[in-house]
């Protein structure tokens, strides 16, 4: 029987052991090449499929089969442990127990040691050090317990009290444990007020635990919130021993005061009896209908003091009680339990589950839902890399950019813009001046009001509306794209890549300077020595030259201030004079004044594209320095995915050969089914038929003789 367990043990062993190391030897790997991505999920999946795998190998390897006891506070447990391991293992005592798990199992050598929540684990030479060493480490648990409810908080021992005792470990030579190759565990008594932790525990043991033992004191075992725990164990664990704890000794009080034997120690059967009759919860029902749950009242005490005394005491020195021939039914049921085909299956049936746990956790990390979200994220890799390529081709692109050639196209539109609107500018001043000379012929004015009071504010407000006009021809001109510059459609590309705008910055930073060349003076000085005068007969007369004309028309030369009359302007002056001011305007003045915003504007577009270059430049410096950096950091990025693909693709294939191999084993060491079902199927439905009609005449003979 033992062979067949250890043949699938070593089997699966040797399956899961090459797998475990190839998970070992990759998890490491993909950690350290995980960085770049968000793999949490992947690594915690594996690392705990790993655990588990642990586990799994931990269990096989050592053939052991958990007996976990359960009970309330001071019910017996202890008690029950030394006489089962047949060794004292636990002090029994009217105080409470350290709440913490006591592993006891067979060892070649005794071995007693201690497992703190901090990590630690201490070892001990003997029996008697280690339960010093609780007794003493009780008392300050009890401290820390109630310092931390005193501050209103919930006790834990892994973030109060990291120096509590988790579990203790005792190995036994020449125990009843050995042959059974069974560990026994004790749990802290229910309702315990320092019981934490239970919950977990009875999770991590209900794969790992071949069945519980539940004890509870015959005083208790109608005791409702006795067996509202109970109920879970029966949903955990595939078999239940329920152990009542009876006292031989007990006496219950007559009606005349005498004392006289109580039920429990006279007919402990009756108890149980009346116990399964009365049984109301379902799930207890349940599990003794389907023979999941067997009861064994027993005197623990008497029997523990029996078995440890291993007959050196006489009869009248182990108390004068029954014999432990139900103690004895129990070892032995256990026994069978767990040296029989039952548990034979039972074992094969957990491990396979805590297996297809574990194969189920691998096939979400490694199977194809992980491929395709490997695919993305290589995918994401690759086009990050090819986004980090482009962002520095970009800029290499446009880096070689001919701005002579990209803006010659732009500078000789811009230009004939501005020489359009400089043959505007002047024709339109040639006639307001033209004007200003008519309204002046008109008036008695002199020539130095023509000046001051005429053609200077006129020039000046032309000079101002003619900047003002060629600033906004400019910004228009050169809000175009680019301003303007005939990129090819690489560069332009480039550009769109890259998310460079500059005309807007460029423009903003232009117009903050005064541009385009400010407004140009405008001071008007007409030489009066060359305006053309008419001679009246008199002036030849009196031999009068021109000189002394125009000096008696204007006054000083200098500063002409005579005022003039209109008839003697038109009869001296005349339309040569008109003319004559009108060209000298023209040419020494107006053409300046109206040529000015077009060199302005030619200057302030070379200027323009000067530090539209530099600025270029200035962000493609910037940009290549970061697109290297990208392209760096995607290269490795790419590189540490190849890295994770390579040891996720070899996991995946182990797995995938792992999977067959565990489809084999399942096949060669499949559960054999209960005996009861096949015994159930094996009947015929005459026999049914037949047991029907017995149960009928029987029940019909009894209604007679009543």
């Amino acid at each position: 029987m033992r062979t067949e367990i250890r043949d699938f043990c070593s089997t699966l062993s040797q399956t899961l052991k090459p797998f475990q190391e190839s998970v070992d030897k990759a998890l490491p790997e993909i950690h350290r090449a995980a960085e770049p991505f968000d793999l949490g999920d992947l690594l915690n999946g594996l690392k705990a499929d790993r655990e588990e795998m642990k586990k799994i190998i931990e269990q096989i390897e050592n053939e052991e089969a958990y007996l976990l006891i359960f009970g309330p506070l001071k019910s017996g447990k202890s008690t029950l442990m030394n006489a089962i391991s047949g060794s004292y293992v636990s002090e029994v005592s009217s105080l409470p127990a350290y709440p913490c798990l006591v592993y006891v199992r067979h060892t070649e050598t005794p071995q007693y040691s201690l497992r703190r929540y901090d990590g630690t684990t201490t070892s001990f030479p003997d029996n008697s050090t280690l339960q010093q060493v609780v007794r003493d480490a009780h008392t300050d648990l009890a401290r820390a317990i109630k310092e931390t409810e005193d501050r209103g908080e919930t006790f834990d021992p892994e973030a109060h009290f990291k120096q509590a005792i988790r579990r203790v470990d005792i190995g036994l030579t020449a125990t009843e444990l050995d042959q059974g190759a069974a560990v026994l565990v004790d749990t802290p008594g229910l309702f315990a007020k320092m019981k934490f932790g239970y919950d977990r525990m009875t999770r991590d043991f209900r794969d790992r635990a071949a069945c519980a033992i539940f004890v509870v004191k015959a005083d208790n075992l109608y005791l409702e919130p006795v067996f509202d725990e109970f109920n879970d164990l029966l949903s955990n664990f595939s078999r239940i021993f329920l152990v009542v704890n009876t006292d031989h000794s007990k006496k219950d009080l007559e009606p005349d005061g005498r004392l006289r034997p109580s039920l429990e120690s006279t007919d402990p059967d009756r108890v149980i009896e009346t116990f399964r009759s009365l049984a109301v919860n379902t799930t207890i029902r349940h599990a003794f209908e389907e023979g999941r749950l067997q009861v064994y009242p027993i005197d623990l005490l008497h029997s523990a003091q029996k078995v440890l005394s291993k007959d050196s005491l006489s009869s009248e020195e182990i108390d004068g009680g029954p014999g432990h021939e139900r103690f004895q039914a129990l070892n032995d049921d256990l026994e069978e339990y767990l040296n029989g085909s039952g548990y034979v299956r039972e074992f094969k049936t957990d491990t396979f589950r805590r297996v297809d746990r574990m194969q189920g956790g691998l096939e979400n990390h490694l199977g194809p839902r992980a491929v395709d979200q490997f695919q993305i994220l290589k995918q994401n890799v690759e086009n990050r890399v090819q986004a980090a390529n482009d962002q520095v081709a970009a800029v290499d692109i446009l880096r070689e950019i001919d701005w002579n050639e990209s803006f010659a196209e732009a500078m000789q539109e811009h230009e004939q813009v501005l020489k359009s609107d400089s043959e505007r500018y002047l024709k339109r001043l040639t006639t307001r001046v033209s004007d200003v000379i008519d309204g002046w012929f008109e008036s008695d004015e002199s020539l130095l009001q023509l000046e001051k009071d005429r053609l200077e504010p006129l020039l000046e407000r032309e000079a101002s509306t003619m900047m003002d006009e060629s600033r906004q021809r400019m910004r228009s001109l050169l809000s175009e794209p680019n301003a303007g510059a005939k990129f090819s459609p690489d560069e332009v590309s480039a550009l769109m890549s890259l998310k460079i705008d500059l005309n807007r910055r460029l423009l903003s930073e232009m117009e903050a300077a005064e541009s385009p060349g400010g407004t140009p003076p405008a001071s008007v000085k007409i030489p009066p020595e060359e305006i053309p005068v008419n001679r009246a007969f008199l002036d030849y007369l009196l031999l009068r030259t021109r000189k002394r004309v125009r000096k008696a028309l204007f006054g000083n030369l200098e500063t002409p201030s005579k005022p003039l009359a209109p008839e003697q302007k038109e009869k001296r002056l005349g339309d040569d004079s008109r003319q004559f001011l009108s060209d000298y305007l023209k040419e020494q003045m107006i053409s300046n004044l109206v040529d000015h915003p077009r060199q302005a504007g030619l200057e302030y577009l070379k200027s323009f594209v000067g530090r539209f270059q530099a600025m270029l430049e200035e962000l493609l410096d910037d940009h290549r320095e970061k697109a290297l950096e990208e392209l760096e950091a995607a290269r490795r990025a790419q590189r540490q995915h190849e890295i994770i693909e390579k040891n996720c693709t070899r996991l995946r294939n182990d797995f995938e050969s792992l999977r067959k191999k565990l489809d084999s084993i399942r096949n060669e060491f499949a559960p054999a089914p209960l005996e009861i079902e096949a015994d159930e199927e094996e009947g015929s439905s005459e026999e049914k038929e037949e047991a029907v009609s017995e149960d009928e005449s029987d029940n019909e003979t009894e209604e007679k003789e009543s």
